[in-house]
């Protein structure tokens, strides 16, 4: 294949956070900070999150996406993104919280469910800070949420009578919230599909994304996992991009046998969790074959996932060689 002057667009969904941060963030989720000190700490995830999407433009990525700055682990994360986000012993089901080693249960909502208004702040601020350095030409600066049918299968059953209910509940807070983002892209993480990937669920996904509005293009990110029960539906769900991951060959026949055609295709080539290494020279091989079956300009390459839990070195070191790939089929 001839790559020469063929973008392949490159980015990354996530950065590694400090120690000093994350001790911060978790003494905010177990409510042993001083009074007062949240404002501060708010402050600081903000220009933790631009200095980190600074470095990233630095080390050569095509698109600057939005740190996480996250709380330690996603159910901290959910609590604090919703208002009327309860834990509830009757949902069933524990999860262990990954700093401070305890187990709380799995959360459900009550009553009228509304993103805090601290993340309606946060998010256009920084977009208006990124398009500032950007000259007024525009950023790829991009919001990373927990998806709709994830945020329901952690807090009910997905079989459960009312399940379907709380789906409907959960998309009026959403498109609420997403009024106010104005990001170019919008993320939603959707790695519970592929833990019950059948067809009823992805009927529920596609009905409840067609009535999903933001005012950017939609990416649905399925993480660690197999795609290959959906693989022939990709196409039909309503959002522009949806992440893969193929790193170790991970999903690569799948997609090789059915990619859509359709959408932009996030390629997770690098495992950004383990700290073991990558086999370059076969990313790049499989990233030849896709582009055989789709347009190369509709094929992001990227991390596995997110590299929230890693030190800056080890997220540096992947990012490198994410650009080492990039150069390498595009000469």
């Amino acid at each position: 294949m001839n790559s020469a002057g063929i973008l392949f667009p490159t980015t990354v969904t996530g950065f590694a956070q400090d120690r000093p941060l994350r001790k911060r963030q978790e003494k905010a989720f177990t409510g042993r900070f001083p009074d007062g000190s949240t404002e501060t700490l708010e402050e600081e995830m903000r220009n933790y999150t631009l200095n980190a999407v600074r470095l990233q433009r630095t080390l050569g990525l095509d698109v600057p996406d939005a740190a996480r700055s996250d709380y330690p682990d996603e159910i901290g994360t959910m609590a604090r993104t919703f208002a009327g986000f309860q834990l509830d012993l009757s949902a069933g089901g524990m999860s262990r919280h990954t700093i401070t080693n305890t187990y709380i249960s799995k959360p459900s909502v009550s009553g009228t469910v509304k993103f805090q208004p601290d993340i309606n702040r946060l998010v256009p601020a920084l977009s208006a800070l990124m398009d500032a350095e950007a000259g007024n030409n525009g950023n790829k600066l991009k919001i990373s949420i927990p998806g709709i049918y994830t945020l329901a299968a952690r807090a009910m059953k997905t079989d459960s009578k009312n399940f379907d209910s709380l789906l409907e509940s959960l998309l009026p807070a959403y498109n609420d919230a997403l009024t106010t983002f104005q990001t170019p892209f919008v993320q939603f993480n959707e790695y519970e599909l592929l833990k019950n990937p059948t067809i009823d669920n992805v009927e529920r996904i596609k009905s409840i994304y067609q009535r999903v509005s933001c005012s950017g293009k939609k990416i649905m990110a399925f993480y660690y996992g197999d795609v290959g029960l959906i693989a022939g539906h990709l196409d039909e769900i309503p959002v522009d991009i949806v992440h893969i991951d193929v790193f170790y060959g991970t999903n690569s026949a799948h997609l090789l046998r059915s990619a859509p055609r359709r959408k932009e295709i996030v390629l997770g080539l690098l495992d950004s969790v383990q700290y073991r290494g990558d086999d370059e020279d076969s990313a790049i091989r499989l990233v030849k074959q896709l582009a055989e079956r789709v347009e190369p300009e509709n094929l992001w390459l990227s991390t596995n996932g997110d590299l929230v839990y890693r030190g800056r070195s080890f997220a540096e070191s992947k990012i490198k060689a994410l650009v080492r790939i990039a150069g390498a089929l595009r000469s």
